[in-house]
């Protein structure tokens, strides 16, 4: 009898302790899908009705080709062109007109026509796609670890300026290279912080124009959305180029096929090699560029685009192994890093990315034209091409 009782005992500590773990395991599961769900959430809240608007008349307004790109000369560069080393701006400055040109429709201004929210292009009706989550990256031009800047110009140049494009519905990451040297309305600031003008000049020097921080990356954030047509940006990462070792690593370092040539501490490799990228070769790889040679811009944007490209195949490989391999490498460039993407939000995007597809035709950069300024050199999008590219990525066609 008391062998059937201890039995008996010790089956009903058996059940309790099973339903304690499925209880446990519920939970766990819960907070799991409840955090995700935070994560979700915080990530849409860019896309504000009022960002939506200013989207829409953007878009509405159509493409306007500003000028013919085959007789620009040197001549019509844009006057105010600073040192790209550095974004000073004296007050005295601005004691003229701001050489803000105002955007004029041509004839070869393509009519664009909105009906409830939709566009009407080139025959065809598209719709935004709000499931879209576009996030900002951007490498900083500081080797050490973040820090406030010391004054209102000095946050640091954005050498490098990828977006990263999440499309849930078609399951599919996109990339979109930026020139550091493209134009485009920048705010522009003195040393106190104040306010000066908005100006036509380099994106790379928005990010200057602030704190070094968040407010820095708020406003490259603004100056990025605006040149693509106000599409919402759901999130921003400034990264110091002296964390680019670490990222390397992160993921055992990373195989790329150069695009074009590049001599990496006296070895010269000549487009078209494999290189293995491991410390500080990947940081070189991603960094140096011949100042003298014309479009030395472009030529490192296109490494930088090789880069990437193996990067996040290799890192949603990893990810795929370990769904906190995000969290891991977030913690190992904290220090280095901005971003307003919390924990739970990079949760939901590393279960979320798993199940996209990722290749090298999924990245693309702005076309355009490159000249040389009254002192440095200028890239000029082509207005048609970005219009397509945005419908391309932000637009869902309307098939009913």
């Amino acid at each position: 009898m008391n062998k059937a009782n201890h039995i008996t005992k010790l089956k009903k500590i058996i059940l309790i302790i099973s339903v304690s773990l499925l209880a446990l395991v519920l939970i766990m599961a819960a907070s799991f899908y409840i955090v995700r769900a935070n994560g979700k959430n915080k990530l849409y809240q860019a896309q504000s009705e009022e960002q939506l608007d200013l989207m829409q008349d953007a878009m509405e307004q159509g493409v306007a080709v500003e000028k013919d790109y085959q007789e620009t000369t040197e001549e019509e560069a844009i006057e105010s062109d600073v040192d790209s080393s550095d974004p000073v701006v004296e007050e005295a400055d601005v004691t003229e007109e701001s050489k803000v040109e105002n955007k004029e429709e041509t004839e070869e201004v393509k009519e664009v026509k909105s009906k409830a929210g939709n566009i009407q292009y080139n025959n065809k009706t598209y719709h935004f796609n709000e499931d879209v989550m576009t996030f900002l990256f951007l490498g900083i031009d500081q080797a050490g670890e973040v820090a406030p800047a010391k004054d209102g110009i000095s946050g640091g140049q954005s050498d490098t300026m990828f977006l990263l494009v999440l499309n849930p519905n078609t399951k599919q990451i996109s990339v979109v290279g930026i020139n550091r040297d493209t134009i485009a309305d920048i705010e522009m600031y003195d040393r106190a912080g104040n306010f000066l003008m908005t100006d036509r000049r380099q994106l790379t020097l928005q990010h200057g124009y602030g704190d070094g921080m968040h407010l820095s990356c708020e406003r490259a954030v603004q100056a990025v959305s605006k040149l693509f047509y106000y599409i919402p940006i759901n999130g921003y990462c400034s990264l110091n180029i002296g964390a680019v070792a670490k990222l390397n690593d992160a993921v055992g370092g990373v195989d790329v096929v150069t695009p074009n040539k590049i001599d990496i501490y006296g070895v010269t490799y000549e487009a078209g090699q494999t290189i293995n990228l491991q410390g500080e070769t990947a940081k070189w790889f991603l960094q140096t560029r011949d100042v003298f040679a014309f479009n030395s811009a472009g030529a490192r944007l296109e490494r930088q685009k090789t880069y990437l490209t193996a990067y996040i195949q290799k890192a949603m490989m990893k990810t795929k192994e370990n769904l906190g391999f995000p969290l891991d490498v977030y913690n190992i460039l904290s220090k280095y890093m901005v971003t307003n993407v919390s924990a739970d939000s990079i949760l939901y995007l590393a279960t979320e990315a798993t199940s996209y597809s990722f290749s090298g035709a999924q990245v693309y950069s702005l076309q355009g034209k490159t000249i040389r300024g009254t002192m440095f050199e200028e890239f000029y999008p082509d207005q048609q091409a970005l219009y397509d590219l945005v419908i391309r990525l932000f637009y869902e066609e309307v098939t009913e």
